[in-house]
């Protein structure tokens, strides 16, 4: 008798259902996986969580006093990763994110993040602080400071340098960007 399980249209049905029913389950894991890293990346981005896990309460204060904390009159409020990563590529992005939050947890746990010189670390903001991010909010930067002539001259002075090559950045002028100086009449 012949055995039409293992050959013949049944073996055919079989071998196309668990094809089928692989890669569906190949869809669900890489949708689960998208969705979980969309959420880890969202979850991990704003000052809660980066305030959680290392001494930057000076830092958070002064972030929250800034207008790119959300002390300014249209509600708006910067996230973490908005400033501190670039936005010129996913790639650079997420490598950048890696390297950054492994440096983060190695000073909080093998060195003495109370001693950190965090005005120094302002003198060199451009290490920290990336223009792909400004430039992703003020995307109409030139047009928008248009009316104001001195704004629109060093901006414009900025964008020339830029497009000659020359190593200019944003937190070059605006030093305070992001992390307000502390207040002139605490209390």
């Amino acid at each position: 008798m012949p055995d039409y399980k293992a050959s013949g249209w049944l073996g055919r049905r079989r071998r196309m259902v668990l094809a089928f029913g692989g890669l569906a389950l190949l869809g669900l894991f890489a949708v689960g996986s998208w969705a979980f890293t969309t959420w880890a990346l969202e979850e991990t981005g704003g000052e809660k969580f980066c305030d959680s896990c290392h001494s930057m309460d000076d830092q958070k204060q002064a972030y929250l006093r800034a207008p790119h904390g959300g002390n300014n009159q249209v509600g708006f409020q910067a996230q973490c990763v908005d400033c501190h990563l670039p936005h010129d590529s996913p790639t650079h992005y997420l490598l950048s994110k890696a390297k950054f939050g492994l440096g983060d947890v190695y000073a909080e746990f093998f060195g003495n993040p109370d001693k950190v010189n965090w005005a120094e670390k302002r003198a060199h903001g451009e290490k920290y602080v990336f223009d792909s991010g400004c430039l992703r909010c003020h995307v109409r930067l030139l047009e928008a400071t248009r009316r104001i002539p001195a704004v629109f001259k060093m901006h414009q002075m900025h964008f020339d340098a830029v497009a000659a090559g020359k190593d200019v950045h944003c937190v070059g002028c605006h030093v305070d960007v992001g992390h307000a100086a502390e207040p002139k009449n605490p209390g």
